[in-house]
């Protein structure tokens, strides 16, 4: 797997640092006789007469004359307000009366002016401003009222300093929940942050939620920055296409060919017009470290930018040819810093906008570029990266240390430079091994320290810890945000869930006990009797019914949970159900899994790829495999199918699945159950033909998973596991961090075997006699039963087709069978056609046929003792004549013996 330069300075050079989240403590800093403090602070108050109280009778007032530009103001605004006040607050136009909240639209404006505005205090609250700046104006507005319903009379003067205060989501590799994206809208809204870059174009995420994410963001006045990684990072967008890629670097592509640039417009065309945004960012990053190996684009280069052109020319070239493109569809382009170079003869279109993540030694500093004239904006990694499980931004440090003009490594630029736009947090999400709630609250703090910083009005305090800290605490989440959220065991549609097994909702905001009320009913609508708990140290609640839940029957659980006014959580009353269908009550003929039906995937994929993915298993009894189940994440949709592999891939049974729910285990039978023999290893695996899978990464990397008989293998038992394939249904044999992708046999088990040596036992020397001789070992059974077959271990050198039978005393063969699928080295192991009866306390011979020698042995193991693994018995010598035996030349029944040698060849056993 390839690592990235961010990855990669991101895990070398990064500091963990935990991530605060809302509650620090300590009282708000109230300015004496001024209103409720705000993130970001005022920019101005001018304390005035009168005060303004927020009544059940408040209204927000529009004016006629604004032709409906304050209207979506207005409308969040009530939402917002009835939140808070739990009413439904009245928008109307004409005159406002006391207690109501006006909304004046001064007329258009252009630059950080649009985002400008004034509250005028008093018996009633005047918003002004234009579109956008009144907007914030209400954003001011629920800070307050989320502190007090009274606010002093007075006179505020707002507008931010910089025009980028935002949010980059790497999307790509994670898949986010709506939920989830709308909860931070509102949390960039609330903060007066205005920009939101996310991946487009990629199937991590569908075309129709990114523009839904769009209308969301513009609804609550945060604009979206489409972002299209070109000419580097295309990994997705260039495969299939060979003759497009860089030699050597198939995620780049190839500026050498003149038709790489039209086959980037084609790709660039239908997502521009796909975002009403007045941005678009074109990445162009980590295109190449080092151009050397590739001559073709410094040939390229001097042919068409002149002869003292050099490679990079190439992609400065293919950014100007980008250019227009972009802003003919009515965006300004915008690109990472690293791919420019102080080296070059191609000049950037100075309209392009450079976004300052990284220094290196080749690259332009931020000054050289404000110099040549560009807009930087900045994204320092050393304060504003988040990389999971690695390094996490610190809100401390953000407020006290950075400041928008310093970059990564030290560099600077004034604060005041009019081509410093801002700065934004990125959020990157490689390595997935955080949910989206922990990312969520993670970013709170640091993304309050940052608004603050951006929006550039004087500190509301001189530390973080002095004061900032208790403002987080006065101002809380916006009442949009998703609180409490949580994740409920079952989930929404899941099938299969054990009858006996509570429902659980696991939160992850705060919420107090007694308003919590989780309960179950049945599909005819009776309540089922039960009990709730709540451990509020792991912030989970429980209901237990009674008895079990009704088996194979659908069950709606209803969750409600009353705000604290105290504490406005949740902001409103939280009411909501979902339904679930309980297992069968047993399998039939006692069918066996591996997991439970209450086990569940740690995380879901982004990855929307079509995949195989599959599991490696083993049995320790023989058996049948009957069909498949996997655990089908939501948004895993499409036809699935199950399949049973051999070990070589060559494929056992396939079965669609049918009638599938919208998420939890599916289940599917073949027509025909297939046989399994103990010891082999087998897999299984389902195709998604949408990918998005559950998952749990690491999950066999130190152990497997054991369930009575049922082995799934630990990594390294029989090479790696969980394995997936991509495209079209086939074997999947590639591994990614010993990943379980949730997928496992129903089996039926059979007889269990006996051996009478166990797999971990070995012989202590190797003959190196080439010479052709049947192998045997004499052996009793203290019960009748049936011999299925015979093992033997095998060196290295013990070549050739070997041949496995069964004697009685007398030398009558009783059953042959030739081996295949050897391995190189071990023990073997080969099946009878027929397995062959067998009586108690009786003598017989299991041999094998070496052709080539070589044979394994134990000299003496049979001179004083036998070898006894209950009911099978290997005869002590003496016993019946000698034991080990053997005959060189033609396989034959063994009868010689020497030194009482132990040759390991063993006996496959079954009592039924």
């Amino acid at each position: 797997m390839t690592i990235s330069r961010r990855r990669f300075l991101s895990l070398t050079g990064g500091t963990i640092v935990g991530g605060a989240v809302l509650g620090v403590g300590g009282a708000p800093a109230y300015a004496a006789g001024g209103p409720p403090p705000t993130i970001p602070a005022l920019q101005s108050w001018a304390a005035g007469a009168g005060q303004f109280t927020l009544g059940d009778a408040s209204r927000i007032v529009l004016n006629s004359a604004d032709n409906g530009q304050l209207q979506t103001a207005a409308e969040v605004l009530a939402t917002d307000l009835g939140r808070l006040l739990g009413r439904t607050v009245e928008i109307v136009t004409g005159t406002p009366a006391a207690g109501d909240l006006q909304l004046t639209f001064t007329g258009s404006a252009t630059g950080l002016d649009a985002e400008a505005y004034e509250l005028r205090v008093g018996s009633t609250i005047e918003v002004r401003g234009p579109k956008s700046g009144a907007f914030w104006g209400t954003r001011t507005l629920v800070q307050w009222f989320r502190q007090s319903r009274t606010i002093p009379g007075g006179i505020a003067q707002d507008r931010p300093k910089y025009a980028d205060r935002g949010l980059l989501v790497a999307n790509v590799a994670k898949y986010f929940t709506m939920t989830w994206w709308q909860g931070q809208i509102e949390e960039l809204s609330y903060l007066k942050m205005n920009l939101l870059w996310l991946s487009v174009g990629y199937d991590s995420t569908p075309l129709a939620d990114m523009q839904a994410i769009a209308q969301y963001a513009a609804r609550h006045n945060v604009t979206m920055v489409p972002l299209f990684n070109m000419p580097g990072h295309m990994d997705k967008p260039l495969t299939g296409h060979p003759d497009m890629q860089l030699p050597g670097v198939p995620a780049n592509l190839d500026l050498s060919k003149d038709a790489a640039y039209p086959f980037a417009a084609g790709l660039l065309n239908p997502l521009l017009s796909a975002f009403d945004t007045p941005y678009w960012h074109t990445g162009a990053d980590e295109y190449l470290g080092d151009y050397t190996p590739f001559p073709q684009l410094g040939a390229y280069a001097r042919a068409h930018y002149g002869p003292t052109a050099v490679p990079a020319d190439c992609q400065y070239g293919f950014l100007n040819y980008l250019n227009p493109i972009v802003r003919a569809a009515g965006k300004t382009m915008r690109v990472w810093n690293d791919g420019i170079l102080t080296s070059g003869t191609v000049p950037i279109d100075q309209n392009v906008i450079v976004e300052h993540w990284v220094s290196y030694p080749a690259d332009k500093t931020p000054q050289q570029l404000v110099d040549q004239g560009y807009d930087v904006s900045n994204s320092n990694q050393d304060f504003l990266y988040y990389d999971p499980g690695n390094r996490h931004p610190d809100p401390q440090r953000i407020y006290d240390n950075f400041h928008v003009g310093l970059f990564h490594n030290g560099l600077t630029v004034s604060d005041d430079s009019p081509k410093l736009r801002g700065a934004k947090l990125s959020l990157w999400t490689l390595p997935d091994s955080e949910g989206e709630e922990l990312e969520s609250d993670t970013l709170a703090n640091p993304m309050r320290s940052l608004a603050q910083l951006t929006w550039g009005s004087p500190k509301p305090s001189a530390t973080y810890w002095g004061g900032f800290g208790a403002i987080i605490d006065s101002t809380r989440r916006a009442p949009g945000f998703p609180n409490p959220r949580f994740r409920s065991t079952p989930v929404s549609g899941a099938t299969s869930f054990p009858p006996s097994k509570g429902i659980s909702v696991q939160f992850y905001d705060a919420v107090q006990a007694g308003s919590i009320q989780l309960s179950v009913k049945t599909a005819s609508g009776a309540t089922v009797a039960g009990s709730m708990s709540y451990d509020a140290g792991n912030k989970i609640a429980t209901f237990t019914p009674s008895g079990p839940l009704a088996s194979h029957a659908s069950h709606t659980a209803t969750l409600i949970v009353t705000p604290d006014r105290n504490d406005n959580i949740p902001a409103v009353p939280l009411q909501t159900s979902w339904q679930f269908q309980t297992a069968l009550p047993t399998r039939a003929g006692d069918v066996r899994t591996i997991w439970e039906d209450a086990d569940e995937p740690g995380l879901i994929a982004a990855d929307g790829d079509e995949v195989e993915l599959g599991l490696k298993f083993r049995s320790d009894s023989d058996g049948s495999v009957l069909g498949v189940r996997f655990y089908k994440a939501q948004g895993n949709v499409g036809a699935h199918t199950g399949t049973l592999w051999s070990a070589d891939g060559s494929s056992l049974a396939t079965a669609a699945f049918t009638a599938e729910s919208a998420a939890g285990w599916q289940e599917v039978r073949f027509g025909t159950a297939v046989p399994i023999q103990w010891k082999k290893t087998y897999a299984v695996s389902y195709h998604a033909p949408n990918g998005r899978y559950g998952a749990t990464n690491s999950a066999f990397t130190n152990a497997g998973k054991d369930s009575g008989l049922l082995h799934a293998l630990k990594s390294g038992v029989s090479g790696p596991n969980g394995v997936f394939h991509y495209g079209p249904h086939g074997f999947p044999a590639d591994s990614y961090e010993d990943t379980n992708y949730w997928v496992e046999p129903l089996v039926q088990l059979g007889a269990q075997p006996r051996a009478i040596w166990a797999d971990t036992d070995a012989p202590t020397l190797f003959s190196a006699d080439p010479a052709s001789v049947e192998l045997g070992l004499k052996f009793r059974s203290d019960v009748d039963g049936v011999v299925a077959g015979v093992r033997f271990y095998k060196g290295t050198n013990n070549t050739g087709v070997h041949i496995g039978t069964l004697w009685n005393a007398a030398g009558g063969n009783l059953g042959s069978a030739t081996f295949a699928d050897e391995s190189a080295s071990g023990w073997q192991e080969v099946r009878f056609a027929a397995p062959v009866a067998v009586k108690a306390n009786t003598t017989y011979v299991v041999s094998y046929y070496a052709p080539n020698g070589c044979f394994a042995a134990t000299n003496n193991a049979f001179t004083s003792v036998g070898k006894d693994n209950a009911p099978l018995h290997a005869l002590r010598s003496g016993v019946d004549a000698g034991n080990g035996v053997f005959v060189y030349g033609a396989s034959g029944f063994p009868t010689q013996s020497f030194a009482d040698t132990n040759y390991w060849v063993d006996v496959v056993f079954t009592t039924g």
